[in-house]
């Protein structure tokens, strides 16, 4: 048992130290990313907020640049080699995914409280909802965003609160009970609108995707504000296309959000979109100015979707050239190594080794004439010497696994195999192999 511990401990520290820099690569790539999502935004003069949606989804593709081969050549390697040596204590590994444990548990547990919160609350039922579903899907080409929207539920709070949706598999709206009662069915609709079209544009899956990529470089104090800025686009771009949607008037838009917000107090819940976030005051500076910037609806819808198509291309080429210019996930070594009895390595697969040691089936086959050459021609002296193989390797300096024999000297049929043939060893392989 204390043998067994002792390997996983081990295991643990090598685990925590490799993800730990592999953590440090990937933020380093969001921050090379996150200079050209500044630049985008800089360079959109017309402050089209799809574009700024589209430019800020680039940053999610960097959470797979850990293995990336950019990281270990010429001067970005040395420069990283250079920082990996103060971080190769596993305290530093421990630490942060020990408190990127805590923020997915603190995460998790207000989903649940949500949850929980939401099936206690009485649903709204009218017909205004199908109309809505019915206007927003016109001109779809297929039934698979109406059939998503109707899966909606609506739910209503007492709290004087800003309506928000949520929910990727189950989504839902909550709306405070002040307007059902007191707003007529025209200001009722826009509200739900807002909130539908939160849904139907994916809004609620990005928001996700980002609050994830917050707990996970949540060293990086650029991702907050990212995120941030990205609630702001998103509801400048759904108060965008609902006036495209509806033909609804700028100003008569623009006179909603301020009652709204005369009337209600804010709410952010996790991976939700709200109708109205952060101070009110700089949200309705924004939002309307943003209105007012814009160019009649024309062809706007178009447009948008262009935009949209052009960031999801743009997107998937960044996934596939980040999968080509990478190291895979782990490989087999086919190397042979050969250590003498102070465990020094003498020979790293020279062909002289090739012809004497063969790896059949996971085990060692010694020609016994070629191996004593070796034996003779190194000068090896002792009771036992080592043959390594079946090394995994994750990236250039990193790995482990594989199997040793340990074969006698005296007698080369006499081999033992240190590795250990049980579930702890073929865990931490499959670990290592698959999980970090």
């Amino acid at each position: 048992m204390i043998e067994i511990l002792g390997l996983l401990k081990g295991f643990l520290d090598f685990a925590a130290v490799y993800c730990f820099h592999k953590c440090i690569r990937t933020m380093l790539a969001g921050m090379g990313m996150l200079l050209l999502i500044c630049i985008i935004r800089k360079c959109n003069r017309r402050h089209a907020a799809c574009v700024n949606i589209g430019a800020m989804a680039l940053l999610l593709p960097m959470v797979f640049m850990g293995m990336n081969k950019l990281f270990f050549k010429g001067y970005i390697y040395w420069y990283l080699n250079s920082l990996y040596h103060y971080t190769r204590d596993p305290i530093f590994g421990r630490i942060y995914f020990g408190v990127m444990g805590i923020l997915l548990s603190v995460h998790i547990i207000k989903s649940r409280h949500l949850k929980r919160k939401l099936r206690n609350l009485p649903v709204f039922e009218d017909e205004i909802r199908e109309e809505i579903i019915e206007r927003l899907t016109d001109c779809d080409r297929t039934a698979l965003p109406g059939r998503y929207l109707r899966r909606t539920r609506i739910y209503i709070t007492p709290e004087k609160i800003s309506p928000y949706s949520g929910g990727i598999i189950h989504p839902f709206i909550v709306i405070p009970e002040e307007l059902t009662k007191n707003w007529d069915k025209a200001q009722q609709r826009v509200i739900l609108s807002h909130e539908f079209l939160h849904i139907r544009s994916g809004h609620i899956v990005l928001l996700f995707l980002f609050a994830m990529l917050r707990i996970y470089w949540w060293l990086n104090p650029a991702v907050y504000l990212c995120e941030k800025v990205l609630r702001e686009d998103l509801e400048m771009a759904c108060d965008e296309s609902y006036i495209w949607v509806t033909g609804v008037s700028r100003v008569e838009y623009g006179r909603l959000i301020l009652g709204m917000i005369t009337m209600l107090k804010s709410v952010q819940e996790e991976c939700a979109a709200s109708f109205l976030d952060g101070n009110y005051f700089e949200v309705l500076r924004r939002r309307i100015g943003y209105l007012n910037e814009r160019k009649a609806a024309g062809n706007r819808g178009d447009i948008r979707k262009r935009i949209v198509s052009c960031f999801g291309i743009l997107t998937a080429a960044l996934l596939l050239v980040i999968a080509f210019t990478s190291y895979p996930r782990y490989t087999k070594m086919k190397e042979i190594s050969f250590y003498n009895e102070d465990l020094e390595m003498v020979v790293w697969d020279s062909r002289e080794f090739g012809d004497s040691v063969k790896i059949v089936d996971g085990e060692v086959r010694i020609d016994k004439e070629e191996f004593r050459k070796i034996l003779e021609k190194e000068d090896i002296r002792g009771e036992y010497v080592y043959i390594s193989f079946d090394l995994i390797m994750k990236v250039p300096g990193a790995g482990g696994g594989g199997n040793v024999a340990m074969v006698n000297m005296d007698d080369y049929d006499d081999i033992w195999y240190l590795a250990a043939d049980d579930w702890s060893n073929k865990l931490a392989v499959f670990l290592m192999k698959y999980l970090i």
